[in-house]
Parts: structure tokens; sequence; C-alpha cells
């Protein structure tokens, strides 16, 4: 008994001809670079909550510790926050990568076809679904 599997050619890439579209200044920052910038921000002010208890269990010398250990442990809170923050930075730029977006917050096209958003010029679009082949310029 013999199967013989039908494997269908590769699609031609640029089936159709559309137009590319120039896109005019920045494009919106991505959420990942926001989360990146929040996690600095958490971090820092949980570094200076964590110093400001540290101070003053020295110089309070164990009297009236309950404001330095809330302080301490709003640093630490702190802490664990910013790198909550940045692995979800990274989660979004896997996505990202994963789902061929580029990473870059300035995108300079776009094609009219499906939308697909590119940093560079190309002349057939890279989504795979799409093939769109770009006119030329006159």
């Amino acid at each position: 008994m013999e199967t013989i599997l039908f494997v269908p050619p590769p699609r031609p890439p640029g089936t159709k001809t559309v137009k590319l579209v120039k896109i005019e200044g920045p494009w919106d920052t991505g959420l990942e670079e926001k989360l990146d910038n929040a996690a600095y921000v958490v971090f820092a002010l949980g570094i200076i909550s964590a110093v400001i208890g540290i101070l003053a269990l020295i110089f309070n010398e164990g009297k009236d510790s309950g404001g330095a250990v809330g302080a301490i442990a709003a640093g630490l809170f702190g802490y664990v926050s910013s790198l909550l923050l940045k692995a979800a930075a990274e989660g979004i730029r896997l996505l990202k990568k994963q789902a061929g977006v580029p990473l870059s917050d300035r995108f300079n096209y776009e094609c009219s076809e499906c939308g697909t958003l590119m940093e560079i010029k190309w002349e057939v679009c890279p989504n795979e679904k799409c093939g769109a082949k770009f006119e030329s310029e006159k």
C-alpha cells in the first residue's frame, strides 16, 4: 500500500501590487518601554525608602522601629515590583518578536493592504499572509 502526500508549492510573493504608505513623525512609544521606565522609577523609590528605613533604625537606636521596618518593607516591595515590571516588558518584547512586529518605536512605512508596520522599505510585504508587492516609486 502506498500513500501519496500532496505538498502545495509555496505561494509566490507579490501576488498583488499595493501602495507603500510613508508614515510621517514618530510612532507612539511601545508599552514595553513605558514598563521599563516605570520599573526604574519604582526601583529608585524602593531604594530611597529602604535607605531611609535603615537610617531611621540606626539613629533611633531601636526606639519606635515600626516606621523604619515599614520603610524597609516598602523598599523590598519596590524592588520586587521593579522586577515584575521588567519581566512584563520582556514578555511583550518576546510576543512582538514572535508576531514579527518590529521592536522599534519608530515605524516609517505601512502596507496599505494589511496594515503591517515596517521600519525600512521592503519590495514585498514581510507579512507572510499578505505577500503584497509594493509599487515602485516614480
